[in-house]
């Protein structure tokens, strides 16, 4: 697209560009006015935040009429950012590098009209999509004048604090609905959020930059509160508004919609659901609210959510089922329970609840109650043995069906989970102590110093974390002296 034309569409769409008026200007710098509005209210105390090649100019003020005229040298590049408290900023730049060869044949260029409306701000959102560059102001040879590329114009600032707004509501939700979730549906929101990230990456390591955002913003609408797709979020909407223009940007993205709905499709035809969703997702990011993808991604859910149902149940029946059969009477009477709140009307889980509770009631009177309390202690010593001490316990747990008031099973149990409480301090100990020590080689002692404290609550007695907690609190303790002393020395120095 040639330069001129993108500057004519500016022009007519978003903002009156350089005239060509005969009126001109002092020869040492570009000269560019404009008009600044704001949503609501006025724009007194409104200014314009100047950058010169990087270094920060004073501010230039902006009167109660939002009228503005600045001069800017030739051969430099500004950043002009246009602010009032309680709007969103925008930024332009300003590049006014010209050849000496067209200075010294004519340095008059005619002034540069730019006008500035600023979005209402509103408070709790991300607005890291206001350091996007809207404007870029550069010389073209081909025209001999000063010309701009529009990255964005009214509607899509409009449309970034509209997804902004839609990420804060969804970061508001996100804690609430995850704790609702099972934990088999928090995995396949996780494997979803997990596969939207590896496309995303491999179509950014491609260059492929248009369709990594829609993949990242897809994933951050799943977890919004994880940064880092909104870090990429940002980082590419900085790099499409470099590459691309206002109305490429647009039509590009409706052509990605299009072909994002259309993938969809074909997957959903396919009964490929996971892969449809992925598209629709997608599309949703580039679209939101849009009709058919909102749609099919309720159907999906539909089906995905049976589709999880059926595995646990299967899961859960194939596990009673081995209970059973190893005489476990109470864990699997428990599990067929579990299969049946997810399948009511299953006859299967219902027909072996009653067998169970048959068993149960015969166990009570049955003269062979003995020999079952044997066996089930039996193979308790024997899986304590082995090492596996939650079958152990299922089975003193069975023995305590046979007797109840056993105090050998129920001591065994108690002994079991202790050694198994302590098994799992020691673990956590051990983990602790490493963390920390990694911190304490690396001189990182306020992050050692917890993990030593909370491993010295674990085992009081253990000396080597108190040890290292008495050893950083020496060193903090002189960290703190010394700094408080070149403290007190910088004062006195001045």
């Amino acid at each position: 697209m040639k330069r001129a034309y993108i500057n004519f569409l500016f022009a007519i769409c978003i903002l009156p560009v350089a005239t060509i008026f005969s009126f001109g200007q002092r020869s040492n710098g570009l000269t560019i006015v404009g008009t600044v509005t704001v949503q609501e209210g006025t724009v007194d105390n409104a200014v314009i935040q100047m950058f010169r090649d990087g270094h920060r100019l004073d501010n230039y003020g902006i009167g109660a009429s939002g009228q503005y005229k600045i001069e800017l040298n030739y051969n430099h590049e500004f950043t002009l950012i246009f602010f009032s408290s309680g709007n969103f900023p925008q930024k332009i730049v300003v590049n006014t590098k010209v050849s000496s060869d067209v200075l010294q044949r004519n340095p008059l260029f005619p002034p540069f009209t730019v006008n500035i409306n600023l979005f209402t701000e509103i408070e709790g959102i991300d607005r890291t999509f206001s350091e996007n560059t809207v404007l870029k102001i550069y010389y073209s040879e081909s025209v001999d004048n000063f010309i701009s590329d529009l990255y964005y114009n009214d509607a899509q600032i409009k449309h970034l604090i509209d997804q902004a707004i839609l990420q804060s509501k969804l970061i508001d939700k996100e804690s609430n609905y995850l704790a609702m979730l099972t934990k088999a549906e928090l995995a396949e929101l996780k494997k979803e959020y997990d596969q939207l990230i590896k496309e995303a990456e491999a179509e950014y390591k491609n260059e492929q930059f248009l369709n990594a955002l829609d993949g990242y913003q897809a994933a951050s609408q799943i977890f919004p509160k994880e940064q880092y797709p909104r870090d990429r979020i940002a980082e590419i909407n900085d790099l499409l508004g470099m590459l691309m223009v206002a109305n490429e940007r647009e039509k590009a993205l409706a052509e990605r919609l299009e072909t994002l709905i259309q993938q969809g499709d074909g997957h959903f035809d396919q009964k490929e659901y996971e892969e449809a969703k992925n598209s629709y997702q997608r599309a949703l990011s580039v679209s939101p609210g849009h009709t058919h993808a909102t749609r099919r991604i309720e159907e999906i859910n539909k089906i995905l959510k049976q589709l999880i149902i059926d595995r646990e149940y299967d899961n859960l029946i194939t596990s009673a089922d081995n209970a059973f059969k190893e005489v476990l009477y109470v864990e699997a009477g428990k599990v067929y329970r579990q299969a049946l709140q997810l399948k009511p009307d299953e006859s299967w889980p219902k027909q072996r609840i009653d067998e169970i509770e048959k068993i149960m009631q015969q166990q009570t009177a049955d003269a062979e109650k003995q020999k079952n309390y044997e066996e089930s202690i039996f193979q308790a010593e024997l899986m304590f043995q082995k090492q596996f001490y939650d079958r152990a316990i299922s089975f003193y747990e069975n023995a305590l069906i046979y007797k109840p008031e056993d105090s050998l099973a129920t001591t065994k149990i108690a002994e079991i989970k202790e050694l198994m409480a302590e098994l799992a301090n020691k673990t956590l100990y051990d983990k602790l102590i490493a963390t920390a020590n990694r911190a304490y080689d690396r001189k990182r002692y306020d992050e050692a110093l917890e993990p030593y404290k909370q491993a010295s609550g674990i085992f009081p007695e253990e000396e080597w974390p108190r040890k290292q907690i008495e050893n950083i609190n020496t060193i903090l303790n002189a960290e703190k002296s010394f700094n408080e002393l070149i403290g007190r020395a910088d004062i006195a120095f001045t």
